[in-house]
């Protein structure tokens, strides 16, 4: 993983050099630590045209997830966005959680503080095959791994909290 999140607000040919520098320096970096205070996104499915589960559960997990984040005055952390047709429509309402690449589906009114409180107390970088699920009871999947590794991945998650 390269250094996270990186803003270059203008190119041009009088910032050239700048603008070098920061990407070499950015490309350095090994990580994003949770001291940056890097942004997360969670992108929440209201596509009620595809399907009126995302459009009536999204809907009401994203407009909760928004006031939560409003009430706690973490906008500078956490983002939230609507999506359209991410599929899997019996788990609505579906999350989708970056950069840690989280998959989260039948997420309800009353999991918005867990979810929020979940996501805050992890790093914000691309999670790996060696980090836990976010929130277990609803991980759908993670991005850069298949579908045998996710299923092989949180069969080994499982075992390991049995034992």
């Amino acid at each position: 993983m390269s250094g996270g999140r990186l803003e270059i607000p203008e190119v041009s040919l009088a910032n050239m050099d700048d603008v070098e520098a920061s990407l070499k320096s950015h490309i350095k970096r090994e990580y994003v630590t949770p001291e940056t205070h890097e942004e997360a996104h969670l992108y929440v499915c209201t596509h009620g045209a595809r399907d009126c589960r995302c459009g009536e559960h999204g809907g009401m997990v994203a407009r909760l997830l928004k006031e939560e984040v409003e009430r706690r005055n973490i906008g500078h952390r956490l983002k939230i966005r609507e999506v359209g047709h991410v599929g899997g429509h019996k788990y609505a309402a579906n999350v989708l959680v970056y950069p840690h690449g989280e998959w989260l589906g039948q997420v309800k009114a009353g999991d918005v503080p867990q979810v929020i409180d979940s996501i805050l107390a992890q790093p914000t970088r691309p999670f790996t095959d060696q980090d836990q699920p976010i929130i277990p009871i609803h991980w759908r999947g993670r991005m850069g791994i298949g579908k045998d590794e996710q299923i092989s991945f949180f069969e080994n998650y499982l075992s390991q909290k049995a034992t």
